[in-house]
C-alpha cells in the first residue's frame, strides 16, 4: 500500500496555516491558543483521517508483529498523528501555548514541527517495516522518496 505521508503533511499544514485560532484563558488563568475550524476545514479534516485510517487499517498489523517490542510505542504514535490531523479535536482543538507577546504563527510553527516530527517517525518504522517483511520490494520504495 503507498503511504499517504506526503499527501497527510501537506494537507495538515496547509489546514494549520489558514485554521482561524482563538485565545482561551484556562481555569488557571493562563494563555490558550485553539484551532476554530470552519465547515470546510472539518470536510479536509475529515478526508486526510480517512486517509490515515485506510493506510493504517492495511499497515498496523504489520507494524505491530514487526515490532512486538515497540507495540505501545506504535500505537501511540498512531494515535498522537491521528489527533494532530483532527487539530486536537479531542482536546478541545488545543494548538499550544504562545510565550506573551509572540504572535500566533509561532504557535502554528511549533504545531507543524512537532507534527512532522511524529510523521517522520513513523514513516521510519514503516520504511524499517517494508524492509523487513519484503527488502526486495521496500528498496525500489525507498528510492523512489516514499
Amino acid at each position: 500500500m503507498d503511504n499517504p505521508f506526503d499527501q497527510i503533511r501537506k494537507g495538515v499544514g496547509e489546514l494549520v496555516r489558514q485554521v482561524a485560532i482563538l485565545p482561551m484563558e484556562t481555569e488557571d488563568g493562563a494563555p490558550e491558543w485553539c484551532f476554530a475550524p470552519g465547515e470546510g476545514d472539518n470536510q479536509e479534516m475529515t478526508r486526510l483521517l480517512s486517509l490515515f485510517d485506510s493506510w493504517e487499517c492495511h499497515v498496523r498489523d504489520s507494524l505491530l508483529r514487526v515490532h512486538p517490542g515497540r507495540n505501545q510505542e506504535i500505537i501511540e504514535i498512531l494515535r498522537i498523528v491521528r489527533s494532530k490531523i483532527a487539530l486536537n479535536r479531542t482536546n478541545r482543538h488545543f494548538m499550544g501555548y504562545i510565550r506573551e507577546g509572540a504572535p500566533p504563527s509561532s504557535g502554528r510553527d511549533f504545531y507543524l514541527t512537532t507534527f512532522e516530527r511524529t510523521l517522520d517517525h513513523l514513516q521510519g518504522i514503516w520504511e524499517e517495516t517494508l524492509r523487513q517483511e519484503d527488502p526486495s520490494a521496500s528498496s525500489s520504495l525507498l528510492s523512489e522518496g516514499r
